[in-house]
């Protein structure tokens, strides 16, 4: 009787437990089915959403943008990488096979052929602008060979292209050391002056016996001579344009007492009242032989003058100049 009693009561907690697992598992379907039907809304209207916006579109044109700009990317690098290479492999060869080119020359011809004139090539180079440029350009190629030739140095001299290389430092500075007055014929001067150019001249102090112009007049017989008794003494020039000086030449006045020792110049650029010093502490000898003094300050100076500060011996404050020349890049 109480073994009866014990399995009824297990059978009413059974059919219990089961009614609850089915009534859970009804909740839990219609958890699943709501959850579902509110994706399914979400989706519905994200989808709508961004169709609406053109989200798809820009997406897709946005891609075509960056693929068209690595496209052009990759084009750009391919050119980069042709540059490089092209300057990389740009040697002895290709320079002399694109100057004998430019001169309608035989490529036959090598670099050694051209700086020993065979044929007369370098000539016909020298005197053609576009050769002229390559030889400028590659100056390391070609310049202390031809600056070490004394036959090349004439055909240079002889050049209608010549001041190309007087505007050029590389080749100026080397040829300048070899030889100071190769440029004197295409340079820059105060051109030969009389008693008509005095507004273009001008000093501490003229007189009617030893005028201005007479220091640039290409006489060593005649002389600018100061009695300028206060402070430095001086003779200018100006050339009314830019210009670059690169040597001066002065011939002593030969009078004991009134000739030049010690000076320096000075240039004044253009739309300046200021007077820069260009050059060192000169010293002439005394006598009246030509000496030419290189002036290394590039300075671009509108107005030029030599300031004495010394004189060599005698009595008096009279200072004077028998010739000043001046040669401008």
């Amino acid at each position: 009787m109480k073994n009866e009693k014990i399995n009824d009561a297990r059978i009413l907690k059974l059919e219990a437990y089961t009614d609850t697992l089915k009534n859970n598992k009804a909740i839990t379907l219609v958890a699943l089915v709501v959850t579902i039907i509110i994706l399914l809304i979400l989706s519905g209207i994200s989808i709508q959403a961004i169709t609406n916006t053109g989200l798809f579109k820009k997406a897709k044109e946005a891609k075509e943008k960056t693929d068209k700009g690595q496209a052009q990317e990759n084009k750009s690098l391919i050119d980069y990488e042709d540059k490089i290479q092209e300057l990389t492999d740009y040697n002895q060869t290709n320079v002399i096979s694109r100057l004998l080119k430019k001169c309608e020359l035989s490529e036959k011809y090598t670099k050694e052929d051209i700086i020993n004139n065979k044929d007369g090539i370098l000539e016909i180079i020298l005197n053609n602008s576009d050769g002229t440029k390559i030889i400028i350009e590659n100056s390391e190629e070609f310049k202390n060979e031809i600056i070490g030739s004394e036959n090349d140095m004439k055909i240079l001299k002889q050049s209608k292209n010549k001041k190309d290389f007087l505007n050029n430092d590389n080749w100026f500075n080397k040829i300048m050391e070899k030889q100071a007055d190769f440029f004197d014929d295409t340079a820059i001067t105060v051109p030969i002056l009389n008693a008509n150019d005095d507004n273009i001249i001008y000093s501490s102090y003229d007189s009617s016996t030893y005028d201005m112009y007479k220091a640039f007049d290409n006489n060593k017989k005649t002389a600018w001579l100061s009695a300028e008794p206060n402070g430095n003494e001086y003779i200018g020039y100006n050339f009314r344009k830019e210009v670059m000086p690169y040597k001066i030449s002065i011939v002593n006045f030969n009078l004991n007492g009134y000739r030049c020792k010690n000076f320096y110049i000075e240039g004044k650029e253009k739309n300046s009242n200021e007077w820069k010093k260009i050059s060192d502490n000169l010293v002439l000898l005394a006598n009246d032989d030509v000496q030419d003094f290189i002036i290394s300050s590039k300075l671009m100076i509108e107005q030029i003058r030599i300031i004495i500060v010394d004189k060599h011996g005698g009595n008096g404050n009279s200072l004077g100049v028998a010739e000043f020349h001046v040669y401008c890049r």
